[in-house]
This record gives C-alpha cells, sequence and structure tokens, in this order.
C-alpha cells in the first residue's frame, strides 16, 4: 500500500507535467488565419481556464504535501517519546531489581511498575493466593535482572513494602443520629524474605483500628500491632508448577475481589484466615488451569476437635490474551464457621459471633461452595462471584426464621479504567445481596458506586456511596435454642447510607 505523502507527491508531479505540457502547447500552436473567428477566442478561453483551474490544483496539492509532512514529523516524534518511555520504563524495572543486591531492601513491585498507580504494589498483593502471587513476583525480577545484563544475587534479601490509609465518613445508620468519623483506617508493614531459590518467607504487620473492648471509645488506645499474616512457601514457578505453603494465611476459598472501599458481602460469609497446609498447582502459561488443596486445625469446634480435620480446596482456569483475560473457578470448604465474619459479626449486641460471643462448641460443622469469575477486555472488567452454604446450621448455633441457617450471598461489579483530566481512574459500580443471614448482622441488599483516582503515583484517591437495605421486620434470627436474639429489631425493615472518602499511599 502507497504511503498518503508518496501519492500526494506521485499527483503533484503529474499535474506539473500536464501544465507544463499544455502550457506548451498553449504558447506554441500558431494561429490560422482562418480561425480568427468567435469559435477560436471560446476555445482559446476554455484552455486558459483549465490551465489556471490546474494551476490552482497544483497550489492546493503543494499545499496539502506540506501539511502532511508536518503530519507525518509530528507521527514521527510522538513514536519517538512512546518508544523513549518504554525505554525508561524497562530501564526503571531494572534499576529498581538491580538494588536487590542490598541484604534489605525497599522494592515493592510485584511486576512492572505503572503511573500513578498501587496495584502492582507487594502490599497490595491480592491477599487469596498471595503466596503465589510472590512466587511469580520472583520470577518476575529475575526476567527484569537478566534483560539488564545482571545476574541474581545468591545471598538473602528481604523485600519491605506498606500502605498508609486515612478516610473520612458520613452516615446515616438504620436508626439513630447521623454521624460523621475521621479515622486511620489501614496501616500495616509487609516483609517478603527471599532466603534461597526455592525458599521464600512473608510477614504482615497491621494495627486495629477498632475501639477497645473495654473502653469502647478510647479507639487510639487501642491502636494494637499484631502479626496478621506469616508463612513460608516453597517454590519456583520457573521451573514447577508445583508450590507448597505452611503457616497464618487466608486459605483459597473465594476470591472477594472489589476496587470499593467497602468489602464485598460474599467476604464476610467465606473468607476464612487460619494456620494451615497448603498445596498448589499453577502453570506459567497463558491458557493455564490451576488447583490447590489445602487442611487446617480451625477455631469451631466439633466431633473429636483435636483433630485438624477442616480442609478444602479451589480449582479453576485462567486465560490472558492481549487485551482479554479471564479466570473462572470454584472453591469448596468443609466448615464455613471459621470465616473472618461468622467469628466476628461486628453486631454492637446479642450475637456478635462464634468467637466474639465465645460459642465455638458447634453441633456440626457446614461446608460451603463458591462460584468465583473475572473477565477483563481492555478498560472493562466484570467481577461476579456466588457463595453459599451447602447444609443449615444446626438451630442451636444459628437459625433462620425458626430453622436452621443456609446464608449465601452474591456480588457482581462492573468496573471501568480512564483518564479523568489525564488523571489515571476508575469507576465502579456493585450490587449484592444475601438470603439468611440475619444473624450475621448482614444487610438483605447492598448497591455501591465508587470512583477511584490515581492522584500521584502509589497515592490513591477513592470516593464512594454505599446504600444498604436490611431484612423485613416479619424475619428472626437467634442463637443458643432461641435464647439470644443475633439481630437488632429495631434495625429490620429500614436502609442506611455511608459516603466515604479514602486516601492511600503505598511504597
Amino acid at each position: 500500500m502507497n504511503h498518503p505523502s508518496r501519492v500526494l507527491l506521485n499527483r503533484t508531479l503529474f499535474l506539473i507535467c500536464s501544465c507544463s505540457l499544455v502550457s506548451t502547447a498553449f504558447a506554441a500552436a500558431p494561429l490560422p488565419r482562418h480561425h480568427r473567428s468567435r469559435h477560436y477566442v471560446s476555445a482559446r478561453s476554455r484552455k486558459e481556464a483549465q490551465l489556471q483551474s490546474m494551476e490552482k490544483q497544483l497550489s492546493q496539492l503543494e499545499v496539502d504535501v506540506q501539511k502532511m509532512k508536518k503530519e507525518l514529523q509530528t507521527e514521527q516524534e510522538t513514536s519517538q517519546k512512546i518508544k523513549t518511555r518504554q525505554e525508561e520504563r524497562e530501564k526503571s524495572v531494572a534499576s529498581r531489581f538491580k538494588t536487590y543486591g542490598s541484604a534489605v531492601v525497599i522494592a515493592p513491585y510485584t511486576g512492572r511498575p505503572t503511573y500513578s498507580t498501587g496495584s502492582q504494589v507487594l502490599v497490595n498483593s491480592p491477599s487469596i493466593n498471595e503466596d503465589l502471587k510472590l512466587l511469580e513476583r520472583r520470577k518476575v525480577e529475575q526476567e527484569a535482572l537478566k534483560k539488564a545484563g545482571e545476574k541474581v544475587p545468591n545471598h538473602p534479601r528481604l523485600v519491605m513494602s506498606g500502605k498508609l490509609s486515612g478516610e473520612f465518613s458520613y452516615s446515616r445508620p438504620y436508626k439513630g443520629a447521623r454521624s460523621t468519623d475521621i479515622d486511620l483506617s489501614g496501616a500495616e508493614l509487609d516483609t517478603f524474605a527471599e532466603i534461597s531459590p526455592l525458599v521464600n518467607g512473608f510477614m504482615a504487620f497491621t494495627y486495629d483500628n477498632n475501639p477497645n473492648d473495654v473502653f469502647s471509645n478510647r479507639r487510639i488506645g487501642n491502636s494494637n500491632v499484631y502479626l496478621d499474616k506469616g508463612f513460608i512457601v516453597i517454590g519456583d514457578v520457573k521451573r514447577s508448577p508445583f508450590y507448597g505453603t505452611v503457616g497464618q494465611m487466608y486459605v483459597p476459598f473465594g476470591r472477594y475481589s472489589t476496587m470499593m472501599i467497602s468489602s464485598p458481602l460474599t467476604k464476610y460469609i467465606g473468607k476464612t484466615k487460619a494456620r494451615t497446609i497448603l498445596v498448589g498447582f499453577a502453570p506459567a502459561r497463558s491458557f493455564s488451569p490451576y488447583a490447590r488443596a489445602f487442611v487446617f486445625k480451625g477455631d469451631t469446634k466439633y466431633g473429636n476437635s483435636s483433630l485438624a480435620k477442616q480442609f478444602g480446596g479451589d480449582a479453576g482456569i485462567s486465560y490472558i490474551k492481549k487485551k482479554f483475560n479471564t479466570d473462572v473457578g470454584v472453591s469448596y470448604i468443609s466448615n464455613m464457621a471459621d470465616s473472618v465474619g461468622m467469628q466476628d459479626t461486628g453486631a454492637p449486641s446479642g450475637f456478635q459471633g462464634f468467637d466474639k460471643s465465645n460459642r465455638e462448641d458447634l453441633v456440626h460443622g457446614v461446608n460451603g461452595i463458591d462460584l468465583h469469575a473475572v473477565v477483563g477486555y481492555g478498560p472493562w472488567s466484570l467481577i461476579a462471584e456466588y457463595l453459599s452454604a451447602l447444609q443449615q446450621f444446626s438451630k442451636t448455633d444459628l437459625s433462620f426464621n425458626s430453622h436452621g441457617a443456609e446464608p449465601s450471598a452474591m456480588n457482581v461489579e462492573g468496573d471501568y479504567s480512564f483518564h479523568l483530566f489525564r488523571i489515571p481512574s476508575s469507576v465502579a459500580l456493585s450490587y449484592a445481596f444475601t438470603n439468611q443471614a440475619l444473624g450475621l448482622y448482614l444487610p438483605k441488599q447492598r448497591y455501591t458506586a465508587g470512583l477511584l483516582l490515581n492522584i500521584l503515583q502509589n497515592a490513591t484517591l477513592t470516593f464512594e456511596y454505599r446504600h444498604d437495605i436490611n431484612y423485613g421486620r416479619s424475619n428472626t434470627a437467634m442463637v443458643n435454642h432461641g435464647a439470644t436474639l443475633a439481630y437488632v429489631p429495631s434495625e429490620l425493615g429500614r436502609s442506611d447510607d455511608m459516603i466515604s472518602t479514602e486516601l492511600s499511599v503505598y511504597f
């Protein structure tokens, strides 16, 4: 295919030649005496008009050629700028990983760093399958060093990362007066130890921003720092798709992905932290089936409580090709009662969770299933997750409307990334609902809208509006053979609203 500028030049040369031939022919042609008529004058006028028209076209083509040359020059300059920026980013990645020659470094990235976003920061690794994400990070590190012509150091290294989050919120609760709050909503320090080519360790320290149990108004006085996660992971995804993990972590049951400040309702029913042993299979390919299995000793007890008999697994398929990516899977767990939201519901009174209310002894365990899918194309992404108990709790442990509760939840979220006044941004909408989860202090329905602005490198500002609709007035939830309420009756049939703004920085 001919380039546009070449086509214009060819047309220009053709017109120049044509004009030259016409002019020459017109000037050299003799004027016969017998053609001194009106007809001859008319023919001469037509030729003069044709010549003038062609000269105008030639002038316009010369202007178009100059314009096209300028456009081509601009395109070349833009292309060079993009290439230069790409080279600078590659050098930035290599330079960051070159610092790994030190024993202790702050080199937080799990992959190629992107402008003004914390999504690739070590501290923001997904809490589910975090061990695998860290192994993939080492793979990216080694590839970056080799590309830069550097050797991978063979001594242990400690990589550090962290985050701080401040939040302002306005709320109109189910009942009572409206309120506002300012809080340090998050503070975390992560350490990733690269001990040897196959052995790694991870620790995450965070602080408790909840009020003290005894002095409920002394929130600052509480602020305890504690070990949130700590585990050893053995594996090398470049050599083998198999890996193993032991320690305290979130087991791979569910996903709970969201862009919002508020956690999805599925998290409160299913997300489980435990001291576990895990084995996994995850090939490093664009189209990859994966599988994980885990076993742990839960806090809730039934049958022979001396045995580590809680178990589960996760399996699915992930696919990545250019702008398109998807991950579809299913998870299973033998007892949902050990989930974070069932151990501590956050209720102000009555049943506050199996751990909080000291009711860890159950009649029987309740197994659960989770179906999750993420589909992304370019700036668009869709997240869907459904989680449910596969059997009812005993009426003694947790009931709903006079029978054993069988809680479930679903969350659907759509995200779109774009630039707002040159600021990388994302907008999200989500809808969630629960069923038979009144005793877990969860709403019946939730609508959420969020806007995330990457205002500076590794600094995000998020705005969120959340609307909850509670269960109806005819519903009940009880524990302890119906002797203890597991809900607040005055909040039934009502709704609440919350507007939140969160500023987060990552390093």
